[in-house]
């Protein structure tokens, strides 16, 4: 996969996916094989477990808003270190808060194929 490729499948994982909500989107972005190689608890590795993490993710942190602050890609590898912020209505039940974290991925095909990540919720 090309570097501008790679860059416009991320991009859209980022901001369709993590910031707009648009989990169909996985459907698209992630590879048939896709594993998650540190899930978090209490959900799987494999694409049908992103989609139902990244809809968990959507509904306890309404209105995200996601920077992407660096982002390295060298062949079929990619790494990315980002800032989510989300500021929920009072009514939600739901903190706002601020995330950082830090990703790196394997493309093949146009595809995200394996991905590696940690994030930190912020004070």
């Amino acid at each position: 996969m090309m570097p501008a490729g790679a860059r416009a499948t991320l991009k859209r994982y980022y901001t369709a996916v993590w910031q707009d909500g648009d989990v169909a989107a996985l459907d698209e972005l992630l590879s048939a094989g896709y594993v998650d190689h540190n899930p978090l608890p209490g959900f799987g590795a494999d694409a049908a477990a992103a989609k139902a993490m990244a809809a968990h993710v959507a509904e306890i942190m309404p209105g995200a808003r996601l920077e992407v602050h660096h982002l390295i890609i060298e062949g079929d590898l990619a790494a990315a270190h980002w800032a989510m912020i989300w500021n929920a209505p009072d009514n939600a039940g739901s903190p706002s808060g601020r995330m950082r974290g830090h990703d790196f991925f394997r493309l093949r095909e146009g595809h995200i194929s394996e991905v590696w990540h940690c994030e930190a919720i912020q004070p």
